[in-house]
């Protein structure tokens, strides 16, 4: 391998001047709120940006979402978007995100739409419900305390042609149950550009 960037789930949540969740769609399971460790999206599995432009990765105060997400959540270009996220230990505690105050506050501004390399290419069989907006690595490092489910991207040295050896690898070292699952981006680039 020459590198590994990580994305974890953070349980963030849009929040009115009460400091409370708001009860609108944009808290539906639908979305999912993922942030970027070791530049996973920003230098590395790259998005397609539909519109707007990237998120800088060093602002702490800025994200971009799929067109499906602003959709759900009534968010549009420029918007800033105030939000809480709540910590691992308030989601064990049994916290109820509807009624609880997360542990910290931000807001970030939807700076741009994108697209996942994944959404290209699925069809109407392998398309995923949720839907997603995208947190920087310096507003991922401010929420690491509610960092969760992390996806690994993984970029070897030897290119797609090592792939094999490597999930092999993986699923040796990865406990007996635990659920896990494999995404060539090389081979969803490929059926991305045989279908443009």
């Amino acid at each position: 391998m020459t590198r590994v960037a990580i994305a974890p789930t953070l349980d963030v949540t849009p929040i009115g001047a009460n400091g409370k969740a708001l009860p609108s769609s944009g808290n539906s399971d639908e979305i999912q709120t993922i942030g970027s460790v070791g530049g996973e999206y920003f230098t590395q599995d790259q998005l397609a940006v539909t519109a707007g432009r990237m998120a800088n990765p060093k602002s702490a105060h800025e994200m971009v979402a799929t067109a499906e997400t602003a959709k759900l959540a009534g968010w549009h270009l420029g918007e800033t978007v105030r939000m809480g996220d709540f910590t691992v230990a308030q989601i064990n505690s049994g916290v109820n995100p509807a009624t609880a105050r997360p542990a910290l506050k931000f807001s970030a501004k939807l700076v741009g739409l994108v697209v996942f390399s994944n959404q290209v290419a699925a069809d109407d069989i392998d398309r995923n419900a949720t839907t997603y907006q995208l947190l920087t690595p310096a507003l991922t490092q401010r929420l690491r305390t509610g960092a969760t489910y992390p996806d690994y991207g993984l970029r070897l040295r030897g290119g797609s042609r090592d792939v094999a050896a490597v999930e092999r690898k993986i699923i040796r070292l990865v406990p007996r149950g635990t659920p896990y699952a494999f995404l060539v981006t090389s081979v969803t680039e490929g059926q991305v550009e045989r279908s443009s």
